[in-house]
């Protein structure tokens, strides 16, 4: 529902839209970018940590600003793809076929291994479990 709003606003506001008011619009396009780098966030930290969802959606919001590198990096390796899939019509099948293949899975691996470096100094140490197994270095 509010990406609809946001989308309605950018049509609204925008510079091609019924009432082109440029500063509405660039309020409207830092808001659409902190809502989904507050989204990209969200459903991690929901399954590591325990908490209630309004402190759950500020920790992902403090997340994302605290890593905003590793956030960006997460965000063009997950859209670049897309991007490339719809950008010419004649390699649509080929570039849809290899998303298919390989996108999902390699956009996984590779948001382990960061959400991994990311979460590993809020996660608390178990040094006397014997069945502790250590997971490998991704990087």
């Amino acid at each position: 529902l509010l990406f609809f709003i946001l989308r309605v606003d950018f049509h609204v506001f925008g510079p091609n839209g019924i009432y082109p008011f440029l500063p509405f619009y660039y309020l409207f396009l830092f808001l659409t970018i902190v809502i989904f780098f507050t989204a990209w966030y969200l459903f991690p930290v929901i399954a590591v940590f325990r908490n209630t969802l309004k402190n759950l959606i500020i920790q992902s919001f403090f997340l994302a600003v605290k890593h905003i590198p590793f956030t960006i990096i997460m965000s063009l390796y997950f859209l670049f793809p897309m991007y490339l899939t719809f950008f010419d019509v004649n390699y649509f099948p080929f570039c849809l076929s290899l998303w298919l293949l390989f996108g999902f899975g390699l956009i996984g691996y590779l948001n382990a291994a960061f959400f991994w470096r990311i979460f590993a100094p809020y996660l608390e140490k178990k040094e006397n479990c014997q069945t502790h197994r250590t997971r490998p270095e991704l990087f």
